[in-house]
C-alpha cells in the first residue's frame, strides 16, 4: 500500500520542479546545507572569499570558484536581494487510515521559497490541506504559514476540526480504557477551531533561541446522552474556550533543516493558560514541556539513527478537548504523525505523557539534477510511551512504524507511514487491542 502511495505522489511532483522558480531558472543545488539566510545585504565580491551563515548561525568563507559544484551565477553571498529566492509548489494527495475513524481522503499543498542555488532548506513555507473520513465521522482544515530567517522563526496555524463520532474512553492514565465499548464511547460530536501562533529569536552568536507562543481553542461539544462522555463529565464536556501562553527555550545545531543526519535539537519551557466553560467557571492550568532530538551520522548520509525523549505535565486541569495536543514550538498533535503514533488519534490523553523513540533511516535513491531533485530513505522506527492523569501512569503504549521518507528539492519531506500501537498492562493483562494507522505525513516520526 506505501509502494503504491509513493508511487502515486511521485509524478505529481515532476511537473512542479519545472515551473519553481519565479522569473528565472532554476538552478544547479550545491552541497553546501545553509540555514535560511538573513535579509540584511552583505557586499558581495569585494573579498577574495565571500561569506556564507552556516546552519548553526555561524559564518564561513566561500570561495564559490574552487567549489567543483558551484554554477556560475549562483548566489552566494549572506544578504540576497528578494529577487533571489524561488518558489516552488508542491501538491499532496491525503489519505489516512485508523482502527477508530476507518479511511479519509483528502488534498493539500506544499508552497516554499528559498535561495537560488540553496541545496536545502527554506525561508517560507505554507502548508494548506483538507482532509475528511468517507463516514463523515472526522474532518479537519489546516493552514500554516513559516518564516525561517537566521535572526527568528515565526509560525502561524489556523486549524479547523469537526468529529460526529469522537470516542470518548477517559482522561488519562488508567482511566483511558483498553477495551471498551464502541458504542458506550463513541457518538460524541465536536467541532473546534484553533489559532497558534510562535516566535522564537535567535541569541546572537550562540545556537540558543528564546521562543514564545500564544494558543487559543473554542470547542463547542454535544456528548451522547448515556454515552461515557455525559456519564464521566470532565472539564469541557460542555465546550468551552481554552488559551494558553508559552515561554522557553531552544537549542538547534543541525548540518540542514529540515531532515538533519547530524546535529541536536531541544525545546524546554513552561505555559499557563485556562480554561472558560458555558456554565461560568475559570479553571487555570500550568504545566512544564521539554523534548530532546539527536540524529547521528553512522554511515554519513547513507545510515542514520534519530533519538528522541518528551516530557510534559500539566498541574490543574486541561479540558478534555486540549489533551489531544502537546506544548513546545511546534504543538504536535499526540496519536498522529508524531509520538504516541500507533495510539489512536480521537481519544482523550490525560494531562502529562512520556515518550521515547529510536529511528533507523538508511538512504536508498538520491538525484541531485535541478528538475529531479529527490532523496529517498527508509524509515524503521519503535517508540515507548505512557500517558498519565495526577500522576496515575497509564498502561505501556508501545509503538512501530515503517515509511519511505521523499526529501523533495531538498526543502519537503513526504512521508507515508504505517503504525502499529497497542495497549499492554503487564503479563496479567489480557485485554490488548491493536491500533493500525497508515497516513502520509509532511514531518519525520522524530
Amino acid at each position: 500500500m506505501i509502494r503504491c502511495l509513493l508511487l502515486s505522489i511521485l509524478p505529481l511532483l515532476a511537473p512542479v520542479a519545472m515551473a519553481q522558480s519565479v522569473g528565472e531558472e532554476a538552478e544547479e543545488p550545491t552541497d553546501r546545507e545553509s540555514k535560511p539566510p538573513a535579509s540584511a545585504p552583505a557586499d558581495a565580491g569585494e573579498a577574495e572569499g565571500e561569506v556564507g551563515r552556516t546552519q548553526d548561525g555561524s559564518h564561513e568563507e566561500i570561495h564559490p570558484e574552487s567549489d567543483p559544484d558551484w554554477m556560475p551565477g549562483e548566489l552566494t553571498t549572506e544578504g540576497p536581494t528578494q529577487e533571489g529566492y524561488r518558489w516552488g509548489v508542491v501538491p499532496v494527495p491525503l489519505l489516512n487510515f485508523n482502527r477508530v475513524d476507518g479511511i479519509g481522503f483528502g488534498a493539500g499543498a506544499e508552497i516554499y521559497s528559498r535561495l537560488a542555488g540553496q541545496s536545502v532548506g527554506y525561508r517560507d513555507r505554507i502548508s494548506v490541506s483538507t482532509y475528511w473520513t468517507t463516514t463523515g465521522s472526522y474532518g479537519s482544515t489546516y493552514l500554516q504559514y513559516e518564516r525561517r530567517e537566521a535572526a527568528y522563526i515565526l509560525l502561524g496555524r489556523v486549524t479547523y476540526r469537526q468529529w460526529d463520532n469522537l470516542n470518548y474512553v477517559g482522561v488519562g492514565g488508567r482511566d483511558v480504557a483498553t477495551d471498551y465499548d464502541l458504542e458506550l464511547a463513541g457518538g460524541n460530536h465536536m467541532r473546534s477551531p484553533q489559532v497558534v501562533i510562535n516566535y522564537a529569536y535567535q541569541v546572537p552568536g550562540s545556537p540558543l533561541m528564546v521562543w514564545t507562543q500564544g494558543a487559543y481553542r473554542f470547542a463547542e461539544v454535544e456528548a451522547k446522552e448515556g454515552g461515557l462522555l455525559d456519564q464521566d463529565r470532565p472539564l469541557g464536556w460542555e465546550g468551552g474556550h481554552y488559551a494558553d501562553l508559552s515561554v522557553g527555550l531552544s537549542i538547534l545545531e543541525t548540518d540542514r533543516w529540515p531532515l538533519p543526519n547530524k546535529g541536536i535539537r531541544a525545546d524546554g519551557g513552561v505555559f499557563a493558560g485556562a480554561t472558560w466553560t458555558p456554565d461560568g467557571r475559570t479553571t487555570p492550568v500550568g504545566g512544564v514541556f521539554g523534548e530532546i532530538i539527536g540524529w547521528v551520522p553512522v554511515v554519513g548520509e547513507d545510515f542514520v539513527i534519530g533519538l528522541r525523549g518528551v516530557y510534559e505535565q500539566a498541574w490543574g486541569d486541561k479540558p478534555f478537548f486540549e489533551q489531544d495536543w502537546v506544548h513546545g514550538p511546534e504543538r504536535d498533535e499526540i496519536g498522529y504523525e508524531q509520538m504516541i503514533t500507533g495510539y489512536a488519534r480521537t481519544r482523550s490523553r490525560g494531562d502529562g505523557l512520556a515518550a521515547s523513540i529510536i529511528e533507523l533511516r538508511p538512504m536508498l535513491y538520491q538525484s541531485r539534477h535541478p528538475f529531479w531533485d529527490v532523496r529517498l530513505y527508509f524509515s524503521v522506527y519503535g517508540e515507548a510511551g505512557w500517558l498519565f492523569d495526577d500522576g496515575d501512569i497509564g498502561p505501556w503504549l508501545p509503538t512501530v512504524g515503517v515509511s519511505p521518507q521523499i526529501m523533495w528539492q531538498g526543502a519537503l519531506q513526504l512521508r507515508p507511514f504505517l503504525a502499529l500501537g497497542w495497549f499492554w498492562d503487564g503479563p496479567e493483562d489480557t485485554t490488548r487491542r491493536a491500533i493500525t494507522q497508515f497516513g502520509l505525513s509532511l514531518k519525520g516520526p522524530l
